[in-house]
């Protein structure tokens, strides 16, 4: 039973069959994602809204998605059908993520992928994560002992992030910077032992990753995200070998558009262990500062 089967005969069959049977979830936060623009009609819109709070009592507010997620920021147009808030608190896997969903771009269906990725990352570690957002892969990086860089341009994300950080009492493991992730060489010291780079639909991968490759110790890992129909990923491997990267793994993260999917693509640079750098460094790296790191976080005090 899904949001169509739940709202048949409560509306208008034409804007049932329009409307998604499922629908994200984020903090107290629902978001439906019509085929078409919802009838204004504020009854019909009100009955889609009860339908969902019905099955889920702790929702305050229900958008409906009026615009795709676009621009350099990654943000997306919303309706609201119920509430008043798009300002919400989202938890998972012990890690919280305050955030307003009109400012920022949060997807909730990479919950479990970015847990996998924070397992697999040793104390002492330093990590490198452009277009980190309000920071889902950042805090847990930093909860297991890594000392972070993130980069992300759109000022309000960052605002947010500054405060997950002190939400999640990670603050002193994150250096952030409001920035363009492609320029990395220019404004990034030192070397990392894993980047995460949670890349935009659309990015120019050989261009980005010949720019951050160079700060990618050798044995170390990149955890690239990527959006593609199945059939070109062997040319996507072809690039990342003639990058000089051993593709470990690629896990399909659901779909974007009908056959264009999201993929994990877990990357190794060369053939060093990464214990070994974090033996020889770390010690060395979780005492520095930022401003030992040339780095800042020009930001005020958190919301």
């Amino acid at each position: 039973m899904g949001l169509r089967d739940d709202l048949r005969g409560t509306i208008p069959d034409s804007v049932c069959m329009a409307l998604p049977n499922g629908y994200d979830i984020i903090g107290d936060i629902a978001i439906i994602t019509p085929q078409e623009p919802l009838p204004s009609d504020p009854e019909v819109r009100r009955t889609i809204a009860d339908a969902i709070t019905a099955r889920h009592h702790n929702i305050v507010t229900v958008l409906a998605k009026t615009s795709e997620t676009s621009g350099p920021f990654r943000t997306a147009g919303f309706a609201i059908l119920s509430g008043e808030e798009t300002v919400t608190t989202h938890n998972e896997y012990g890690c919280s993520y305050r955030l307003d969903l009109r400012e920022t771009f949060f997807s909730p269906r990479l919950g479990c992928e970015r847990q996998r990725v924070a397992k697999t990352i040793q104390p002492g570690e330093r990590v490198l994560v452009p277009f980190c957002g309000v920071g889902p892969f950042v805090v847990p990086a930093a909860k297991r002992g890594a000392r972070v860089v993130a980069l992300e341009k759109n000022a309000r994300a960052c605002r947010w992030l500054l405060h997950n950080l002190h939400l999640n009492t990670v603050y002193e493991r994150v250096d952030l910077l409001q920035a363009d992730a492609f320029a990395i060489p220019h404004l990034v010291q030192g070397t990392f032992t894993r980047a995460i780079l949670p890349a935009p639909y659309g990015l120019n991968e050989p261009a980005f990753l010949s720019r951050v490759l160079p700060a990618i110790i050798s044995g170390g890992w990149v955890h690239l995200y990527t959006f593609c129909a199945e059939n070109n990923l062997p040319e996507r491997e072809k690039i990342y070998h003639s990058l000089g990267l051993e593709v470990m793994e690629i896990r399909r993260c659901g779909y974007v558009a009908p056959a264009i999917a999201r993929w994990a693509v877990d990357l190794k640079k060369g053939n060093k262990l990464v214990t070994e750098w974090v033996t020889e460094h770390g010690s060395r790296m979780n005492a520095q500062t930022s401003p030992e790191l040339g780095l800042t976080t020009p930001f005020p005090a958190p919301l």
